[in-house]
């Protein structure tokens, strides 16, 4: 349903917007990208989708990224940890700075890399495999070619999911060429229908 301009309380005890939601909602197609402006709440959208997938799927395993360490680790995952804390209801598992551990085959988990290392930093993202798999870019426009490769070989199955976050705002990036790819599911969200702009 609409939940309107005012927000209404989510699943997780959030507030989210109509706009939000629907960047929220568009996660159901296996290849998903969200692209808006800045302070439309991007952020927060992945950090949903990370947890909704997480504790959907039994055995889950959920691989995040960005940019920077800085990014990943005070972005994204404080996004997580607050939606943790603000939950309505107690969600079970072990939460660490950037991991959140239901059992050592089910956990969501955020991966940094390094331009100094990145030939080696994109052997990270492979491996992980399992019935569900979910793999979360966010500021999705500056993340390496060589992680999205690495990461799209990831979420292959019916079950997984890709979702990209982010400003399409270099048109050599990956990223933009995925927004105005047929091959993906595009949100565009207009920061000038939100209410933080």
């Amino acid at each position: 349903p609409d939940v309107g301009q005012r927000g209404a309380r989510g699943a997780l005890g959030q507030m989210v917007t109509a706009r939000r939601d629907e960047g929220s909602r568009a996660v159901e197609p296996i290849r998903t990208a969200v692209s808006t402006g800045h302070g439309v709440g991007k952020t927060y959208i992945a950090a949903l989708a990370v947890l909704w997938y997480l504790y959907r799927h039994r055995g889950a395993k959920v691989i995040t990224t960005a940019p920077t360490a800085r990014q990943v680790e005070q972005l994204l995952w404080a996004e997580i940890r607050s939606a943790v804390g603000r939950a309505s209801v107690r969600l079970p598992g072990a939460m660490t700075l950037t991991q959140m551990k239901l059992a050592d085959d089910w956990f969501a988990t955020g991966i940094t890399t390094s331009q100094r290392t990145l030939e080696t930093t994109s052997t990270r993202f492979q491996g992980y495999h399992s019935a569900h798999v979910m793999v979360v870019l966010d500021e999705a426009t500056g993340v390496d070619r060589r992680i999205w490769e690495a990461c799209e070989g990831l979420a292959l199955g019916d079950d997984d999911r890709f979702l990209a976050v982010g400003n399409p705002t270099d048109p050599e990036s990956r990223f933009r060429e995925v927004v105005l790819s047929s091959a993906w599911n595009t949100v565009r969200l207009n920061a000038r229908e939100h209410p933080n702009v």
